[in-house]
């Protein structure tokens, strides 16, 4: 999306702009009014981006914060530039740095939990017991010295999209044997080396062997080397941190070093590491033969939808002949769900971006053998949106618990269209723990 005003002339209405997807969207502004964007930010997550292109020259004596609400460039320590934010992760780390025109633009770090233990010359060592000067060792057995060690705590109950902020769990094996060693928690946008790329976590999620977990609350933690580079964390090897010339936001930040200010993602997959890969050809191979893994390690995939009503505290199985499905249900019943096995297309087949939870494609209901419209205001939540061939609706998802208003029905009928591959044990997804 791109502002070209600022919203200057819509200050009175202004409302506000939202990053919907998963990180990685860039939001440029080209003017701010009297230094102030008038409009508000909400959902601004690691791996977005708001680029200040024609707004904001860069310069090395700006820092940022968020105070009160709002997002704040300060120039040689004066606060001067506003932009009102929500919903972002409590501590959040912003980082300032110029776009590949020297603009300033704005990001936000990811990290590895608390807990982890990185590959020294001295042995593992949890990151929280690393000092400045340890010798951090590589893959290829190199070594430099930490310059700086940061964390920041997050208060996961308080976020209003706790997903973005929950840790990724990386379970011991999940990428080889040894790869790695032991449990690993990462931020959702923290990068994984795979493949010669830089990957962040959060694209690898395969809802079994790597899968987000709930948390109260969680301490993140950045180790930085003299470059950006990669380190073995519980032997996995993960990218360092990148500094951008701001550390206010972790405790003991200590003086501000300009190393490689122009930490984004357009500009890192130029100058970091490596190549930093979100979508294609190579991210479906690395995501295929990360299923293959898990079921190496004992997980089992399986086509069969498990489908039941739940009603109450009961749950009713169906009379099923073929792809059609029918429930008798006992009188007085209003509101039912649907349930089946769900999976993300993109966890169980690796070769698929769709990160939607599904359930079964639903091609047709009957209330009492009187066919329903897809779109019919008896389906309520727990449906994604019907989808066509042309002009036609030939079906709808469910996501796995779908709500059926079914008050004066005897008999609910549902034709099947397709199932997936779903994961067959219990689900380690906290959103799919959540359809079951």
């Amino acid at each position: 999306m791109v502002l070209t005003d600022g919203l200057q002339n819509n200050a009175t209405t202004a409302g506000t702009v939202a990053f919907l997807d998963d990180g990685g969207s860039v939001l440029t502004i080209q003017h701010l009014y009297n230094n102030n964007f008038t409009s508000t930010i909400s959902g601004f997550r690691p791996g977005d981006t708001i680029d200040l292109l024609t707004a904001v020259q860069y310069s090395t004596t700006e820092t940022i914060g968020y105070i009160d609400g709002n997002i704040v460039i300060s120039a040689s320590g004066v606060p001067a530039y506003h932009i009102p934010a929500v919903n972002l992760a409590p501590g959040a780390h912003l980082e300032i740095g110029p776009d590949s025109f020297g603009w300033a633009q704005i990001t936000m770090a990811a990290c590895f939990a608390e807990g982890t233990r990185i590959a020294t010359a001295r042995g593992p060592v949890a990151l929280e017991a690393l000092r400045v000067g340890d010798m951090i060792v590589a893959p290829d057995g190199s070594s430099s010295a930490a310059i700086w060690v940061g964390h920041r705590h997050v208060d996961c109950r308080r976020h209003p999209k706790p997903q973005d902020v929950w840790p990724v769990k990386v379970e011991a094996h999940a990428f080889g044997a040894g790869l790695p060693l032991h449990d690993l928690f990462l931020s959702p946008d923290h990068s994984v080396f795979t493949g010669g790329a830089l990957i962040p976590v959060r694209y690898l999620v395969n809802g079994r062997t790597i899968a987000q977990v709930p948390r109260a609350a969680v301490t993140y933690w950045h180790v930085e080397l003299p470059r950006h580079g990669i380190l073995l964390a519980e032997g996995l090897p993960c990218e360092s941190y990148l500094d951008t010339g701001n550390r206010s936001a972790f405790a003991g930040g200590g003086p501000v070093l300009q190393l490689h200010p122009e930490f984004a993602r357009q500009v890192w997959q130029r100058e970091g590491y490596a190549p930093l890969i979100l979508e294609g050809p190579l991210l479906h191979r690395i995501r295929a033969g990360l299923v293959a893994q898990a079921e190496a390690l004992g997980h089992v995939r399986t086509e069969a939808a498990d489908m039941r009503l739940e009603l109450g505290g009961a749950t009713l199985r169906p009379r099923r002949r073929g792809d059609a499905y029918s429930f008798a249900l006992p009188p007085g019943e209003r509101i039912v769900r649907l349930r089946s096995r769900s999976a993300a297309p993109a966890e169980t087949r690796g070769t698929s971006d769709d990160c939607r939870r599904l359930g079964v494609a639903v091609r047709g209901i009957a209330f009492d053998g009187e066919p329903a419209d897809l779109a019919d205001t008896r389906l309520g939540t727990g449906w994604h949106a019907v989808e066509f061939e042309g002009s036609k609706p030939v079906w709808r998802w469910t996501d796995g618990a779908a709500e059926i208003d079914v008050r004066g029905a005897r008999r609910v009928q549902i034709a099947v269209a397709m199932s997936m591959h779903y994961w067959k044990s219990a689900a380690h997804s906290p959103a799919a723990a959540a359809s079951r």
